[in-house]
């Protein structure tokens, strides 16, 4: 149902905060338990104004093995029986209060906070929030490379040992939601953009730290020795299968799994050979190869199909690292 020109301001303005994820809009319950649904038990949403000022609108992006969930309306309250996952919640506008068997929570505009697995009761304002659903396992894996520890030995948190976890406000948060930003922008480029680019992992380890803060500065298992020549040398092997694979999306989770670096060992091991970031020198060899294939003789290839076959899923992403690589725009080496 559209809002109609009675409908007082405060409740008018409704706008979700991802602008270029489509959202459905209804005033209907049966309808938002099912928008909201997703991989939770959505058991009952009543709404806390009159009938004629209810709104919701929901939009749902699945990212990689995350699922997020866009909404905005008015003040509501939602009861979850039971959900199996971790959700990232981002307060873009109003409030929320929130209780679950290990405690409870209030977010005001710009809080962010992580919810364990379980039953829910949440109690809105007028809204604007994005969720994001984290698997326990996945988040798990994140923690143990990140770590330095064998991934296949990861085993999901109790969640019956962790409280909602309120995100103080400060560069972490900021952070947060600088990604809630990102994935708009990839979603003006089209609903694949976010998955290519891998932000699924960020959102990974990013929540992995706020269950184990202590992965930000404690020192990785496996780092000192690789500091004393004592731990196996794997960076041949991960050299090999990086550039067997530039036009894959290439994600820290997957480098440290293929080399059993944890993350600080993997940066250290790329400075210690490399001189340079992992990241640093997978561009410097996407952009090289780019260039050969411009330059090969017989037929070529366009831009976006060198671009694609490099691993950008930007083409304007790709055409601005290439310049400032080589001084000229790939449609200029490819007439050269």
């Amino acid at each position: 149902m559209a809002l109609s020109n009675s409908v007082p301001a405060v409740f008018a303005d409704v706008s979700p905060g991802l602008e270029n994820l489509p959202h459905k809009e209804t005033d209907d319950s049966a309808d938002i338990l099912i928008a909201l649904r997703g991989d939770s038990t959505v058991r009952s949403c009543r709404h806390l104004v009159p009938e004629a000022f209810c709104v919701n609108r929901v939009g749902q992006l699945k990212i990689g093995q995350s699922l997020l969930i866009s909404e905005a309306g008015t003040p509501a309250e939602i009861v979850i029986e039971n959900s199996p996952i971790f959700h990232l919640l981002v307060m873009v506008k109003g409030s929320l209060s929130l209780g679950t068997p290990t405690g409870e929570l209030s977010l005001g505009e710009g809080d962010v906070a992580l919810l364990p697995p379980g039953p829910r009761k949440a109690q809105t304002s007028h809204y604007s929030l994005a969720t994001i659903a984290l698997r326990p396992q996945a988040l798990a894996v994140a923690a143990a490379t990140m770590a330095g520890t064998p991934r296949n030995g990861a085993k999901p948190c109790d969640p019956t040992e962790h409280p909602p976890l309120s995100v103080a406000p400060g560069p972490l948060a900021q952070l947060i939601h600088r990604m809630l930003r990102t994935i708009d922008a990839c979603l003006a480029l089209g609903r694949s953009v976010a998955a290519h680019l891998a932000l699924d992992d960020v959102l990974h380890r990013t929540a992995a730290t706020l269950l184990h803060p202590e992965l930000l500065w404690a020192e990785p298992a496996d780092l000192l020795g690789h500091r004393d020549g004592s731990a196996p040398r794997n960076f041949d092997i991960l050299i090999d299968f990086i550039l067997a694979n530039l036009d894959q999306p290439l994600t820290l989770s997957d480098l440290e799994a293929r080399s059993h670096y944890s993350r600080r060992s993997l940066q250290y091991a790329f400075q210690e050979q490399l001189h340079c970031s992992p990241k640093q020198w997978i561009r410097e060899q996407r952009l090289t190869v780019a260039m050969r294939k411009f330059q090969c003789d017989g037929q070529r290839p366009s831009v976006q199909e060198v671009a694609q076959a490099c691993g950008y899923a930007n083409l304007s992403h790709f055409s601005r690292d290439f310049k400032a690589r080589f001084g000229i725009n790939p449609s200029v080496a490819k007439r050269l």
